[in-house]
């Protein structure tokens, strides 16, 4: 039976209960502070060789998880926990003679910490899975090959608010002409000679340049940049203006450039983070534990469905759809 396993066993081992009440199937569920008589024969939700989980067992433990609740994954949880439990138990983990479900929860955790944690380690990621996981995850990649990364905080005094080819270019070119002294002006009086950083940058720009003019705006923004290529190979890695790209590639790390014009206005650049290019592959011992790392949890999903799909092949499992549907609400608070 194909479902999915790893959230409605969350959702039982996360609930906390009360006093236990004996489930035909062997275990037993915390009844809700109020509960009405539930008949003495409740219909069979799901069934298993002998077990069976009933109407009364769902709805007695739908009155313990939050509004809206759906009653099938109640009854998904309710059977996962037993067929784990009865499979920890097989195992040798200890349990009581009368397995009631917050025993089941306990024994439950401990056979899958084991199993999935304690026992599970980066070995289980195959070798030949390396390149393809290498290729996929590219947050990972970057990390290790990668051009030079420049991250900046840009004071922006712009003359077009617009994508630029929108833009009149020659009113925007006069604009920049006629701010530049006054840009240029507050450079030299409120940078020059002091330390900055990307909040100092950010007041410049909403409280001495903003009441100045309306088209003011602050942004973060990386790109990669390769010294070796010419302009016309570097727009591969980003779109952003020339004078800004090499302007920040010139700047030293946490220092602010000097007013450079855009297409769109004057910018006042203060680089962040500029790292300088590397480039490691798979054949680097660091960068296959972390490729390993990054993928462990996905394998750990997987291997849990398998258990999962066999435990419920060999318990011959049948969830009963049209009696999920019958659960009596009235059992929820």
């Amino acid at each position: 039976m194909k479902r999915a396993v790893v959230l409605p066993l969350a959702l039982l081992l996360a609930c906390a209960g009360t006093a236990p009440a004996p489930l035909a199937g062997g275990l037993a569920l915390p009844p809700p502070p109020t509960e009405p008589a539930a008949p003495a024969e409740s219909p069979a939700v799901a069934t298993w060789g002998a077990a069976r989980i009933t109407t009364a067992d769902v709805a007695r433990e739908l009155a313990h998880q939050p509004a809206g609740t759906n009653a099938r994954a109640v009854a998904e949880a309710l059977v996962d926990l037993d067929v784990v439990a009865a499979a920890a138990a097989r195992d040798g983990y200890w349990s009581p003679e009368d397995l009631q479900v917050p025993w089941a929860r306990l024994l439950v955790k401990a056979f899958l910490k084991d199993r999935f944690e304690l026992d599970y380690d980066t070995s289980r990621v195959p070798e030949g899975d390396l390149a393809r996981i290498w290729d996929e995850h590219k947050e990972v990649r970057i990390q290790f090959d990668h051009y030079d990364s420049i991250e900046v905080a840009d004071v922006q005094y712009l003359c077009c608010a617009r994508r630029y080819t929108d833009c009149d270019a020659a009113a925007t070119a006069a604009c920049i002409e006629k701010s530049r002294p006054l840009v240029e002006a507050i450079f030299e009086r409120h940078v020059t000679g002091r330390e900055h950083n990307e909040f100092s940058l950010k007041y410049l720009a909403e409280k001495v340049l903003q009441p100045a003019d309306a088209h003011v705006a602050f942004m973060r923004y990386s790109f990669f940049y390769d010294p070796s290529l010419p302009w016309e190979e570097q727009r591969k890695f980003h779109q952003y203006n020339r004078a800004i790209v090499e302007t920040a590639a010139a700047t030293p790390l946490h220092a602010v450039s000097r007013p450079v014009a855009s297409n769109n206005g004057l910018h006042l650049l203060y680089v962040m983070k500029h790292e300088p290019a590397v480039h490691r592959d798979l054949t680097d011992p660091e960068v296959v534990a972390t490729v390993r790392e990054k993928a462990l949890p996905s394998y750990r999903q997987r291997d849990l469905v398998v258990l999962m799909d066999d435990l419920m092949l060999k318990a011959s499992l049948k969830l009963h759809d049209e009696v999920v549907a019958a659960v009596p609400v009235g059992f929820r608070r």
